[in-house]
């Protein structure tokens, strides 16, 4: 080689920063010498300003014999980061040997993409196999040059890669519903869609990205699309029938709760068709929320109340009961017990938001339900007279010690005949006051107490502090005389 050209080599390795490519000046001197006159010749026409510093791939013997040299390098040395010259540079590297007719259109809009994602996107779609191998390349990689958004640029490179998808017939149609969905959670929901296996190898396919694609909500959308995705769905006799429940829900929750209860475990139970209608037609958002937690339930779901539960309580009006009976329906004990479809039928008559709340409670009570006194309590609870009494029958009703007590009947009814809700107070103390229980005295106690005219609880029953306040609310308002009395107390 002519030192005058050795030179010339020499000076342009310096200017582009190139010897950090070659570990000794014996490798940079066997690289120079190894260069055939093509090489050289591209080497040496290069004068650009590489506003992204990525000079290294001029070392690349294969970029300066590419006859691609000429328009790539333009590209790189114009590329405004370095995320696009690295990926314009891959590219070259992986595609520049494959006969390949989409080469150097990829570049270009590799080169002239906005965004990194849309960089990154691009490039991978340029290099991918499965996308040079399609039908649909160019197209696939106009759309994606053209994404308004990254979210959307990204799910349309994803498809453009997917193997299942560019086998499928509707890939083209598929991309087209990304590049136009109105919203970012449709376009994500359709890309997913569009690349599971479940969908494309189902009946439902063309159907399902329809319904995401006129979503008239995200949640909708959002629900469609984990619906057009689930196996045991697409597999089921009532996929078709579900998405279209989502489709038409009219409120956020109700396609929220019919989503949920179309990809359920149990699809394919016996109730499924109608619990969904339920869901659909409910009264309020409330009612589809309890509803769908209920028909989505193992423990209602092997019941034998099932159903009619579902129908009380889609027929209930008032807000408390929709919620207790919507609880006391997944409550396995309360499946599991003779009393539960009695049970239910009190929580929904019943007449204050107390009694609805102490039935409730008593209806999921382990030891109450496990008790003999079960449907004596519900029964009278639910004919109390006021709701203090409601309080004070409900709260022994669910009492492990008072259940265990012989006099547990007794002291109920003594509660149910109250004459006043003081006096209905003070009997439940005492029918749930451990010392009381345990006392012989015990339904002398009670009987006393309905006798007396104040109402006053022995204070053998009382803790510390209840003798204090009780002295406290008797004495008058005179400091020394209630610490004097209440010393005497104590020293007792």
């Amino acid at each position: 080689m002519q030192s005058n050209l050795y030179k010339k080599i020499l000076e342009q390795v310096k200017k582009y920063h190139l010897v950090s490519c070659f570990r000794t000046m014996e490798g940079l001197n066997e690289w120079i010498l190894s260069l055939d006159e093509g090489q050289i010749h591209n080497f040496l026409s290069v004068d650009l300003l590489f506003a992204n510093g990525n000079t290294k791939i001029l070392c690349n013997k294969d970029f300066l014999s590419s006859k691609y040299f000429q328009h790539d390098v333009q590209l790189i040395a114009r590329a405004d980061t370095s995320a696009k010259a690295e990926e314009l540079v891959l590219t070259f590297l992986i595609c520049h040997l494959i006969h390949n007719t989409y080469y150097e259109s990829d570049m270009e809009r590799i080169a002239q993409a906005q965004t990194n994602i849309k960089v990154e996107q691009l490039g991978s779609t340029a290099r991918s196999n499965y996308s040079l191998q399609g039908d649909y390349h160019e197209r696939d990689m106009e759309l994606i040059a053209q994404a308004e958004t990254d979210l959307r640029a990204k799910e349309l490179g994803k498809t453009s890669r997917d193997k299942d998808s560019l086998l499928h017939e509707y890939h083209e149609k598929d991309m087209r519903l990304i590049a136009n969905a109105q919203t970012e959670e449709k376009v994500e929901q359709l890309g997913m869609t569009s690349r599971s296996q479940a969908s494309l190898q189902s009946q439902y396919h063309e159907m399902d990205m329809g319904f995401i694609f006129r979503a008239s909500t995200d949640e909708k959308a959002s629900q469609l699309g984990e619906t057009s995705r689930d196996k045991d769905s697409l597999q089921s006799e009532y996929h078709e029938m579900d998405m279209s429940f989502i489709f038409n829900a009219s409120t956020k929750e109700k396609a929220s709760q019919l989503g949920l209860t179309s990809r359920s475990s149990r699809l394919q139970g016996t109730y499924h068709k109608e619990d969904m209608e339920l869901i659909a037609n409910a009264k309020t958002d409330l009612h589809a929320e309890q509803l769908g937690w209920t028909a989505r339930n193992d423990a209602s779901l092997e019941s034998p109340y099932h159903n009619s539960d579902m129908e009380l309580i889609s027929q209930t009006e008032t807000i408390l009961k929709v919620v207790q009976l919507g609880i006391t329906s997944r409550y396995r004990y309360s499946l599991q017990s003779k009393y539960h479809e009695g049970d239910m039928k009190l929580i929904a008559r019943a007449d204050t938001d107390e009694k609805i709340d102490q039935l409730a409670a008593t209806a999921r009570a382990f030891y109450s339900l496990t008790g003999k006194y079960h449907e004596n309590d519900m029964k009278s609870i639910a004919a109390a007279r006021t709701d203090t009494i409601a309080e004070e029958l409900g709260d022994t009703a669910r009492h492990e010690a008072s259940l265990q007590n012989k006099s547990h009947e007794q002291d109920m009814e003594l509660i149910a005949q109250s004459s006043t809700n003081e006096e209905a107070r003070q009997l439940g103390y005492i029918a749930r006051n451990s010392q009381s229980l345990l006392s012989k005295t015990h339904e002398q106690d009670m009987e006393m107490m309905v006798q007396s005219e104040t109402n006053h609880l022995d204070k053998r029953y009382l803790t510390m502090e209840e003798v204090i306040t009780q002295l406290i609310h008797e004495l008058p308002d005179n400091e020394e005389v209630i610490s004097i009395r209440l010393q005497r107390v104590l020293k007792k």
